[in-house]
């Protein structure tokens, strides 16, 4: 669906057809449409985003454990790290498993989840990523992280959201929630409940 209809099915949900009739400008609605599709993105899986997914290759340095990835993002999904360089495919790579930073200072106290090169960690602190082991040797292209960026906002009336479609019209009812909400309607607790209750099949666990 474009923005424009878009808004217009949200106006429906509102029982008011035209600007002219609202006090929800068409820009305040866009607003929250925006939302929607942002959150849209936090919940469903990468293989239903296929226009967000995304990749990037880093090398390893010798004795470095922390890497910066500045890359505008909505999370992280996977890292995988290959220990060795100049990986050609997936199957190259051990993944990576991206725990908290308590975890590993757990391994302390604990051998048998002492990091290896084929059992590598991953902590992630904002835009730092730090793998454990630490390389020993560099290798090109040893990291590889895939991670789902943020969907570009409805700008133009034939502007179409980037979430799959047939959830398009998911994000008319988080837009009509959000103006009753704005309005001290208390009808906008039911149409939240049914926006998260679309995404229970679906949602990143």
């Amino acid at each position: 669906m474009q923005k424009s209809e878009l808004i217009t099915e949200t106006r429906h949900m509102l029982d008011e057809l035209t600007e002219s009739e609202s006090h929800w400008s068409d820009t305040r609605l866009t607003i929250w449409l925006d939302e929607g599709q942002e959150d849209g993105v936090t919940r469903f899986p990468a293989p239903l985003l296929p226009k967000l997914a995304d990749t990037v290759l880093k090398n390893l340095s010798t004795r470095v454990s922390d890497y910066t990835f500045d890359v505008e993002r909505i999370r992280i999904d996977a890292v995988l790290l290959n220990y060795m360089g100049e990986p050609s495919k997936n199957s190259d790579y051990n993944v990576a498993r991206i725990v908290d930073i308590s975890f590993i200072n757990a391994l302390n106290n604990n051998i048998l989840y002492e990091p290896t090169t084929s059992q590598p960690y991953v902590t992630i602190h904002g835009n730092t990523l730090t793998i454990y082991p630490e390389p020993l040797t560099a290798a090109i292209n040893g990291m590889k992280i895939f991670f789902i960026r943020p969907p570009t906002d409805l700008s133009n009336d034939t502007d179409v959201p980037e979430i799959p479609q047939f959830a398009h019209r998911w994000l008319t009812i988080y837009a009509a929630s959000k103006a009753l909400q704005e309005d001290g309607d208390e009808r906008y607790k039911v149409l939240y409940d049914q926006y998260l209750e679309k995404f229970k099949k679906y949602e990143v666990k």
